[in-house]
């Protein structure tokens, strides 16, 4: 509602604050407009449902040895359909505490051979290749939108802005593709969006892509 405010106020349109909340109130009950987040709408209907199925035989090996462990995980092959150039082999991210991490790598060693503990650029310059099976070790960032162990969209579409540059994983403008194809003919969440790419401190950049 915020921008939606500025926009009015840019436009020199005249307008009291409770006018606008009762139409957006309004507009939303008709099914007008659909919430999307804190003080965000769309008029899109259809929410994003994300594929969990690509990453929950390793969701449920973590579970059974670290029971107790707060971890988070999404793979490029959950949103394989939204690239706009075919992708044969995948990554999967898994995040923990930055403590737990040496030992959860130590552990996936014995079932995952091409997994990286947190790679630095120089590394991956180096001796990073995506194999079949391919796995990245990451800290946790606080405040990232999951749902139990699984990334939400809102969180894949921020990591992957970052791990496209870092693991040099796709440019620019299939990274736009892929944003664009997720966000056009679904809802997401963009108030959780944008939280948390204001966390990573890419807020800006992907404020951008919205519009």
């Amino acid at each position: 509602m915020e921008m939606l405010k500025k926009y009015l106020a840019a436009e020199k349109h005249d307008f009291a604050k409770q006018t606008l909340k009762q139409n957006l109130n309004h507009l939303t009950k008709e099914k007008t407009i659909f919430d999307a987040g804190r003080g965000w709408y769309s008029t899109v209907a259809d929410e994003f449902h994300l594929d969990t199925h690509p990453v929950e035989h390793i969701v449920k090996n973590i579970r059974k040895e670290f029971p107790l462990l707060e971890f988070s995980c999404w793979s490029t092959e959950q949103i394989k359909a939204y690239f706009h150039h075919l992708q044969a082999r995948f990554v999967t991210f898994i995040y923990s505490d930055w403590d737990t991490l040496t030992t959860l790598f130590a552990q996936l060693r014995y079932k995952y051979d091409d997994i990286y503990l947190n790679p630095k650029k120089e590394e991956v310059y180096k001796n990073f290749e995506i194999g079949e099976h391919t796995l990245v070790l990451r800290p946790t960032i606080s405040e990232a939108p999951v749902n139990k162990n699984y990334a939400t969209i809102e969180k894949i579409l921020v990591d992957l802005y970052l791990e496209k540059d870092r693991l040099i994983l796709i440019d620019g403008s299939e990274y736009d593709r892929v944003f664009k194809n997720v966000i056009r003919p679904s809802r997401i969440n963009i108030s959780k969006l944008l939280r948390y790419s204001k966390r990573r401190e890419v807020k800006d950049q992907i404020l951008e892509k919205i519009y």
